[in-house]
């Protein structure tokens, strides 16, 4: 077992690595073929990633205390439900801007039921998103009263 300096500061180095590869990859895909747009999901989840890797450091080697481990959880699960939501609203919107079906005799269905589809997906994550977010508050409630 490491002590709590080294843990911390070896720690430090691997989160530091971590956020510089993933940040290196993002600028590198927003600057080439994709351009801002085509890379800003890419962002978006790198962005995450990093989140991730920060609260682990976090915790593991800095030792957080319950309530600043509440508090990093929920942004935690805020950010992931919004963005998960960002996502599959942006992939329906590509449905309705181009015609992403193979040939001229579809039908309606062809070209509506995926958007819909990926807007129940959106839903669905935004309320459970919303239901986490309850739970954790009304537990929270229950140990506090």
């Amino acid at each position: 077992m490491l002590n709590r300096g080294t843990l911390i500061i070896m720690g430090a180095i691997g989160t530091f690595l971590v956020m510089l590869f993933v940040l290196g990859l993002a600028e590198s895909i927003s600057s080439g073929f994709a351009g801002f747009w085509g890379g800003l999901p890419y962002w978006l989840i790198a962005i995450f990633v990093m989140y991730l890797a920060v609260y682990d450091y976090l915790e593991e080697a800095c030792g957080l205390d319950e309530k600043w481990r509440s508090l990093v959880q929920t942004i935690g699960i805020v950010y992931f439900g919004s963005i998960m939501t960002l996502g599959a609203w942006g992939v329906s919107t590509v449905y309705s801007k181009h015609d992403v079906t193979p040939n001229d005799n579809s039908t309606f269905w062809d070209s509506a039921l995926p958007e819909a589809i990926w807007m129940i997906i959106a839903f669905a994550i935004a309320t459970t998103t919303v239901f986490v977010l309850l739970r954790r508050y009304e537990n929270q409630k229950e140990s506090d009263g």
